[in-house]
């Protein structure tokens, strides 16, 4: 029954991914891969190239991930002691602490947002402003800031730090733009660039948002096609 079940689920999944795509699931080592893959079908006149060794080893350097850290210890509520009590209704407590998230972050920005196409071009340091890149810099933090703009990896700690102490290290341009304009001193030690931008990801993504928007209409939320679609 196990195996009996398991190809029904399969043969499901394979029969939407073949409607929608014409591909067979089969093909692919993971739902990444897949994801991938017809990705990169959509690409039709986008000139999109492979970094070399040299730009590889700059890039990855400027790759830290999502920006996740504490602004806090710790906290209690003054108010949580009442609560257990039964003195306090939850609603009208007012003393505590906003733990946030956004919604499809990643790929709101990846269909908002054009990214570099086409060749790559080499700069020895000077002007940045109007290129979009990844960049050395030495940079100055902006000392009366409550959190960093730019986190630095401590080599002798291994670990990345978003701290208020002066540094260097690779940077993207929308980082560098970011610092600048909340008050750090920044200079270009030397970098890579592209003069032009594309819309990459918008047709694939805004497709995989309606699949998995009428998905949800029929009730399918949650639903292999729809995490699949997300």
């Amino acid at each position: 029954c196990d195996v009996v079940g398991l190809k029904e689920v399969f043969d499901k999944l394979n029969d939407s991914v073949f409607n929608d795509h014409k591909v067979n699931i089969t093909s692919y080592i993971s739902t990444s891969s897949l994801s991938f893959n017809l990705w990169k079908r959509t690409l039709k006149g986008f000139d999109i190239r492979l970094p070399n060794i040299e730009q590889e080893k700059c890039f990855r350097q400027s790759v830290r991930g999502g920006r996740c850290y504490k602004s806090k210890s710790g906290f209690v509520s003054k108010q949580y002691e009442a609560y257990k009590k039964d003195e306090a209704k939850f609603e009208d407590i007012d003393d505590y602490i906003i733990d946030a998230d956004v919604v499809s972050l990643y790929p709101a920005a990846m269909t908002q947002f054009e990214f570099p196409v086409g060749e790559c071009l080499k700069s020895d340091g000077g002007e940045m402003k109007g290129k979009i890149g990844i960049w050395k810099i030495k940079y100055t933090t902006n000392k009366r800031l409550a959190h960093a703009i730019l986190g630095r990896r401590d080599m002798k700690l291994k670990k990345l730090i978003w701290d208020l102490t002066d540094s260097e290290g690779w940077y993207t341009s929308v980082e560098i733009e970011d610092a600048l304009q909340n008050g750090y001193q920044v200079e270009i030690l030397e970098g890579f660039y592209w003069k032009e931008t594309k819309p990459v990801f918008k047709e694939y993504i805004e497709e995989l948002f309606k699949k998995k928007g009428e998905l949800a209409k029929q009730g399918k939320k949650g639903g292999v096609e729809y995490l699949l679609s997300k």
